[in-house]
């Protein structure tokens, strides 16, 4: 039985707490003063021993609790890339709330529960062998590979960002964005708090370029509106259709220079026109606001011209400084209107 054990331990690192382990599962069977082939080959011997008893725990969890151990086993392995998966040192943090599981597999001796140099509580498997020969767990990591290669790599991705001082140069963007908020949909309660603030200070940086090259183009078609208009080549199709009073047109006739191009006013259910011109054809007065919105009034520059004249001659009918003689070619001119 010792020359057994010798030659199946190996001399390979780690191999003096698997004897530990094989030993301790051995004289739990043993007969009378006696430890038997038999008993070895029923606990699998030194390379299989932990991992039938990992088998043997398992099988006794509760539904839920075997579903939670199978997340707290995939936290605990590092995948490998290129190279055999390996224990993964943990922390409390990482394993979410099923520290009374983490507790309990620890007392079957499957996981070791340390505290680290920030007095943080931290897991590991209880040797790699685990890793290596239970069947379940490799295929757990079969399983959520993907997921967990992704997790490493967003860990190291936050790591950056805060060894840069939280620089948004070093936040996620594009398309590794847009994996991580997948991610989350799939899996989120398995997202950590510190990740998963990471992931939304992307999605926040994200939104706040994406408003700025609104407003960037925005005043890019503000430019070109304005000189389109000046021009006089922008086309009714191109203007959002205003709904405002006609008498708003005639108040910004009463402010105008020349009668085409008009001065800032203010409207009451608009805000500040900045910009404002009448088309080629006269039938049309394109404006901007002060918040880039481009308004049209559409209107008759027969009715335009009635109303403007009656304007125009009771100012002049009113107006002192008005002479007789002119008063009385507006009276002409009203009735001619």
């Amino acid at each position: 039985m010792v020359n057994k054990l010798i030659d199946d331990v190996g001399s390979g690192e780690g191999s003096l707490p698997l004897q530990q382990f094989a030993l301790t599962q051995l004289w739990a069977k043993q007969l009378p003063g006696l430890l038997t082939h038999q008993a070895y080959i029923e606990i699998g011997g030194v390379t299989q021993a932990i991992a039938n008893h990992a088998e043997t725990v398992y099988a006794g969890l509760s539904a839920e609790q075997q579903q939670r151990a199978q997340r707290v086993f995939i936290q605990l392995v590092q995948p490998g890339s290129g190279t055999e998966d390996t224990r993964r040192l943990t922390t409390r943090d990482e394993v979410g709330d099923y520290w009374d599981l983490v507790t309990l597999l620890a007392n079957e001796r499957l996981l070791v529960t340390n505290r680290n140099q920030l007095v943080e509580d931290t897991v590991e498997v209880v040797h790699e062998a685990l890793i290596r020969n239970w069947g379940r767990l490799r295929g757990w990591m079969d399983d959520n590979r993907e997921f967990r290669v992704w997790q490493e790599r967003l860990k190291v991705a936050l790591q950056q960002w805060v060894d840069s001082n939280k620089d948004d140069g070093g936040l996620l963007r594009g398309a590794t964005l847009a994996v991580a908020e997948n991610w989350l949909q799939k899996r989120g309660e398995e997202v950590i708090k510190p990740q998963l603030w990471f992931i939304e200070k992307g999605v926040e940086f994200r939104e706040r370029e994406r408003k700025e090259k609104e407003r960037e183009l925005q005043e890019a078609l503000i430019r070109e509106t304005s000189a389109h208009l000046i021009a006089g080549n922008l086309t009714v199709e191109k203007l959002f259709v205003s709904h405002l009073e006609l008498e708003a047109l005639i108040e910004a006739v009463k402010t105008s220079k020349n009668g085409t191009e008009l001065q800032t006013l203010e409207l009451k259910s608009n805000g500040l026109i900045n910009s404002m011109m009448f088309s080629p054809n006269g039938k049309t007065l394109a404006c901007v606001s002060n918040e880039g919105e481009i308004i049209m009034w559409n209107f008759d520059l027969d009715d335009l011209l009635k109303k403007a004249c009656r304007w125009l001659h009771d100012y002049l009918q009113n107006n002192p400084n008005v002479s007789l003689e002119d008063k009385l070619l507006c009276n002409d001119f009203n009735i001619k209107m």
